[in-house]
């Protein structure tokens, strides 16, 4: 029993911090631009009263002619959890969040099941906890729905490759589960999808011609769930995919996608969620109480996804690698998709000239981003690299912890003060301050989407018919975002207090120092 003292805590106290992360965090979820868009689609979906055909737009979704995803699984999921909820956003929200926390706990038992008490454990450790998970988890977005779909994914994939009495269900589920994950985001069409095509090519022989049949079956379930899509582009002249074409045929290759993030998921650096590299300085250099245990847990989750990389690479490719039990087959086939992955996607975008985007674009292989990590995980287990089996599971401990503690700071810095209700806040200040007068809008971000922004929010919390925003108004609320001075490199601004572009005559009338509001009269 003492012996699994470790491993059990590694099961229960990520599953105590998750809780309390999640119930802390949940309502200072950051809201931004494309949030309240989103909602505004799906309320106009639930309103009319149609059935969602099309997803999110593809790209600047400001814009008016941008193309829309493919098919409407995420409006599906967002319409309805809105319908059951009678309404009610923040409601909608938690039933979402309980619907990924509860994939992720199928797809750890399923774990447990398959590759025993110790992985699962360790692995319980690193996923509980991971910042990507969390904050995919705390607010409908439509690349969240993806990363939960990704563990779903590779349940199916292993199934199917050890060839057993589930292979062939797996085999029928696969290509569906990536059609919807597809309707989320478009960028799985230049990943995954071409990834398990050269995967079936090259197992041809071995699996793929076994299981041609409920393979092809599976490709003409997943084109029936984009015939809603096909009648509704039949009805309206195709002028959707017309759209899409015409973006493609006049792009040009602007970037390759960032694949480097499959070696970073797994691992506790998380500045993806709050800016480039003075915001990340700030993050870690200003007043950090956990700034060398943060520091070095990053450093170790670092080193130990890279050595995992490396290990397992050399692993399968040395001739003298044997397959001794059925996780050795799920591990080694995953990571022979794994290193299909890398280049297959970037061959993609590069023909496709698709726009790089950033990490979420890969998040339909989150959950394969652990496999290099699994390898060596089981290899620690047998005693067959290095000699860690009893410390690896308190290491995972430190690292759940490192990870909440990171998620805690970054919510507090960075996110909080754009949430939903603080967002509310700042346009009641405005309305009461305007007292039914006509008002323009200043900020260091583009001019037409912080005004598009606030109008959609107008609508979101009912109170469009106080918000008096007119561009030619003379009075004008100064919307200062510190968080833009790190991305458009005005660090010095913010740290001396210059900020520039606010009038000189300018008053604050609501926020702190990261949000606030100026009125100022224009002449």
């Amino acid at each position: 029993m003492k012996k699994n003292i470790a491993i059990y805590s590694a099961f229960i106290i990520p599953v105590i911090l998750t809780i309390i992360i999640h119930i802390y965090a949940f309502p200072k979820a950051k809201a931004d631009f494309d949030q309240f868009k989103q909602y505004d689609d799906m309320v106009s979906f639930y309103n009319n009263d149609t059935f969602p055909t099309v997803g999110t737009k593809m790209w600047s979704a400001d814009a008016d002619y941008t193309p829309r995803m493919p098919g409407g699984f995420y409006y599906i999921v967002y319409t309805l959890l809105y319908k059951i909820t009678n309404e009610n956003f923040v409601l909608s929200r938690v039933i979402f969040m309980i619907l990924c926390l509860f994939i992720l706990a199928i797809f750890l038992f399923w774990f447990y099941k398959r590759f025993g008490k110790y992985m699962a454990s360790v692995l319980s450790a690193l996923i509980l906890c991971n910042a990507y998970l969390f904050f995919a988890s705390i607010d409908i977005y439509n690349p969240n729905i993806m990363i939960y779909l990704s563990f779903i994914l590779f349940i199916l994939f292993c199934e199917y490759v050890i060839d057993g009495k589930y292979s062939y269900i797996s085999a029928l589920l696969m290509y569906p589960v990536i059609a919807l994950m597809a309707q989320c985001h478009f960028g799985v069409f230049f990943s995954i999808v071409p990834t398990l095509i050269v995967y079936h090519i090259v197992r041809f022989k071995k699996l793929t011609k076994k299981y041609i049949v409920p393979l092809l079956l599976s490709v003409f379930i997943s084109f029936l769930l984009y015939l809603p899509y096909l009648i509704s582009e039949i009805n309206n002249g195709f002028s959707n995919t017309l759209s899409m074409i015409s973006f493609r045929e006049g792009g040009k290759f602007v970037g390759l996608p960032q694949i480097y993030c499959m070696l970073i998921y797994p691992t506790t650096e998380m500045s993806i969620f709050y800016g480039r590299t003075n915001a990340i300085l700030y993050f870690w250099f200003k007043n950090n109480p956990f700034l060398l245990f943060g520091g070095l847990m990053l450093l170790l989750t670092a080193v130990f996804s890279i050595y995992s990389f490396i290990y397992s690479t050399k692993k399968l490719l040395s001739k003298d690698y044997k397959v001794n039990d059925i996780i050795d087959i799920m591990l080694k086939e995953s990571m022979i998709l794994y290193l299909i992955y890398v280049p297959t996607t970037l061959f993609v975008f590069f023909i496709a000239k698709s726009k790089p985007g950033t990490f979420h674009y890969i998040y339909n292989v989150f959950a394969l981003s652990f496999v290099p990590m699994l390898i060596c995980i089981k290899n620690i287990e047998e005693g067959k690299l290095i000699k860690l089996k009893t410390i690896l599971p308190i290491l995972a401990i430190l690292v759940s912890v490192a990870f909440s503690l990171q998620i805690v700071r970054s919510v507090n810095l960075y996110m909080k003060q754009y949430s939903y209700d603080n967002h509310k806040n700042l346009m009641e200040a405005i309305i009461k301050d305007a007292n039914g007068n006509e008002f323009s809008l200043g900020s260091i971000r583009t001019l037409s989407t912080i005004a598009e922004l606030y109008n959609l929010a107008s609508d979101m919390y009912g109170i469009s018919d106080k918000w008096n925003m007119n561009e030619n108004a003379k009075l004008t609320y100064f919307i200062y975002n510190r968080d833009m001075y790190f991305f458009e490199g005005k660090w010095e601004d913010v740290k001396e207090g210059k900020n520039k572009p606010i009038p000189q005559n300018a008053v604050k009338i609501w926020g702190d120092e990261v949000l606030a509001v100026y009125k100022y009269i224009k002449e």
